[in-house]
Parts: C-alpha cells; structure tokens; sequence
C-alpha cells in the first residue's frame, strides 16, 4: 500500500527517516538555490521588496531571542530523552 507521500512500504520510510545523507542533502540543494537567487538579485540590481528589508535593530533582537530560545529549548528537551 502506498503511504499519503507516496513512499511505499513502512521499511523506505523508516529507511529515509534514519538516512544519514537525506537531510545534509536537502540543506545543500536549498543552500544551492538560495544562493543562485541571492546571485540574480545582486547581478540584476533588482533589489527586494520592502517586507524583506524593513526592520531597525529591534526587530532583529526579537528575532535573535526567539530563534535563541528556540534552540535553548530544543537542546534541553532532547537532551533529557
């Protein structure tokens, strides 16, 4: 039977879940293409819009404290399993 991604049986998923190379391999695809379009937009001199570049310092320290509390959280709970 065909699981709801279409992956097939309950061994490929559970073979792709524990897969050393699956995860460091999307990270490297979605780094690849990131960078191409960070490359377009710097040679084109399109620049971003306006929701990509507003912000001032404090809206940059929020966003630092919860991506740092969210990491925080994430090493305690996982270290305790």
């Amino acid at each position: 039977m065909i699981g709801p991604l279409g992956l097939g049986s309950q061994w490929r998923r559970a073979a792709m879940r524990t897969n050393l190379w699956l995860v460091p391999a999307v990270a490297v695809v979605g780094s690849v293409a990131l960078f191409a379009i960070d490359r377009h937009v710097y040679d084109t001199h399109a620049g971003l819009s306006a929701t990509f570049v507003g912000g001032d310092a404090s809206a940059a320290s929020t966003i630092l404290t919860a991506l740092a509390a969210a990491i925080i959280t994430v090493a305690c709970v996982s270290s305790r399993s």
